[in-house]
C-alpha cells in the first residue's frame, strides 16, 4: 500500500539513474515468491558480502503482512549474517513497531502523525529508501514542491484542478479513470495513483449518499491488443488519462526479411511505434468523443515524475472538497483488517 507503492513508482521510472544498487521489495505474502524468489536472490548476495539494509515500513507499525514478512527476513538471515545488516524502522512515533526499535536499538524514523500512507512518498517512507538507492531526492521534492507552488500562484488553471473539476463534472455517468502509460516502467505509478484515488475518494457522505471513480490501470501498446476494443465502443462510463514517455529511445529497427511485410516502419524507433500507438488511440477515443487528458513524463530527470506525483495529490486532495468528503481518512479499510485479524487468531 501507501507504504512502498510511490516508492516502487519512481525506482520503476528511474531505475536506470540508480548506481549498482540491489532493491527488493517485500509486498506480499505469496509464499512461492516470496520465501522462494525474493529471498534466494537476497541471499546470494550476503553470501558474495554485500550488506543489508532491511527497512521496515508500517505507519500504523502493525501491518499484518509488513510484520509477518520482516519477522521472516530478520528470523532467515540475522544470525548468520549479523555484521552484514542493519535494520530500519520507519513508523509512527511511538507505535508498536517503532517502541520495539527502540528496545533493539535499531535506527528508527518516524512519519508525520496527519500524514496518511497513500501520501507519504515524499516523507521519510519514500525520501529515505530512494536516497539510498541513488535518486536525486532534493531535485524529487523540489519540483513535488514547484507544483504546489504552481498551483497556489494560479489555482484556477492548474491541471490538477483541471483534472479534478473534470472528473467531478463527468460523475457519476462517467465512474471508471483510466490510465493508460505508454512505458512499461511507468505502469507503477498508475498502481500507486489506483491506491490514491480509490481509498481517498470511495467514501459514504455525510447525507448517507456513496461517490467512487474507480480507477484502472493499461499498458500500451500491450493493452491495446486486449481491452482497447472495449475501451473505443463502450465508452460512456469512463474517462481517460494517457501518459507517455518523452522520446528517448534511440534503438532503430533493425532490417530484415520481415521489413518486407510493413515498410512503413523502415527506419522507425521502438518509441516512435510506441508513440504511434497512443497516437491512434487518442484519435479514436475523440472520435468517440470519449474524454482524454494526456501527460508526457520525462525518465531522465526527477523532475517530471515528483511533479506529476504531487499534482495527483493536489487533485485528489481537489476531488474530496468537491464531493464534500474527507480525501485523507480511510474509515472502512479497518473493517476489512478487523475480519483479517479475527481470523487469525480463531486459526
Amino acid at each position: 500500500g501507501g507504504s512502498n507503492l510511490g516508492t516502487v513508482a519512481i525506482y520503476d521510472a528511474l531505475r536506470k539513474h540508480i548506481p549498482n544498487k540491489w532493491v527488493y521489495f517485500f509486498d506480499t505474502t505469496d509464499t512461492e515468491y516470496t520465501l522462494t524468489t525474493l529471498l534466494d536472490a537476497v541471499e546470494k548476495k550476503l553470501i558474495a558480502g554485500e550488506k543489508l539494509i532491511l527497512t521496515v515500513i508500517s505507519k500504523s507499525g502493525t501491518t499484518t503482512e509488513s510484520i509477518a514478512l520482516a519477522s521472516t527476513i530478520y528470523s532467515i538471515f540475522i544470525a548468520k549474517y549479523k555484521n552484514q545488516i542493519e535494520i530500519v524502522t520507519i513508523s509512527d512515533f511511538n507505535s508498536k513497531l517503532d517502541l520495539l526499535a527502540e528496545e533493539e536499538w535499531w535506527k528508527r524514523l518516524h512519519i508525520q502523525k496527519m500524514v496518511g500512507g497513500r501520501y507519504s512518498v515524499f516523507t521519510n517512507v519514500g525520501i529515505f529508501p530512494l536516497t539510498f538507492m541513488g535518486i536525486d531526492t532534493k531535485e524529487l521534492v523540489r519540483w513535488a514542491q514547484k507544483a504546489i507552488d504552481d498551483f497556489l500562484i494560479d489555482p484556477e488553471n492548474h491541471q490538477s484542478t483541471n483534472v479534478a473539476l473534470w472528473l467531478y463534472n463527468e460523475f457519476p455517468k462517467r465512474n471508471l479513470f483510466q490510465h493508460w502509460f505508454f512505458s512499461k516502467k511507468l505502469e507503477n505509478l498508475g498502481k500507486w495513483y489506483r491506491q490514491l484515488l480509490a481509498e481517498s475518494i470511495g467514501k459514504e457522505r455525510a447525507d448517507g449518499t456513496s461517490v467512487g471513480i474507480t480507477p484502472t490501470v493499461a499498458i500500451g501498446t500491450i493493452d491495446l491488443h486486449s481491452v482497447a476494443q472495449l475501451e473505443i465502443a463502450h465508452s460512456d462510463d469512463r474517462s481517460i488519462a494517457i501518459v507517455e514517455e518523452t522520446e528517448t529511445d534511440e534503438h532503430i529497427i533493425r532490417e530484415s526479411p520481415f521489413m518486407n511485410i510493413l515498410p512503413d516502419i523502415r527506419g522507425k524507433s521502438f518509441w516512435k511505434i510506441m508513440r504511434s500507438g497512443a497516437e491512434g488511440f487518442r484519435s479514436a477515443l475523440i472520435t468517440r468523443k470519449v474524454p482524454v487528458y494526456s501527460y508526457e513524463l520525462s525518465t531522465d530527470t526527477p523532475y517530471d515524475i515528483g511533479y506529476w506525483l504531487q499534482g495527483k495529490m493536489l487533485e485528489v486532495a481537489l476531488l474530496g472538497y468537491l464531493f464534500d468528503i474527507n480525501p485523507f481518512d480511510q474509515p472502512n479499510v479497518e473493517e476489512y483488517k478487523t475480519g483479517m485479524r479475527r481470523f487469525l487468531e480463531n486459526e
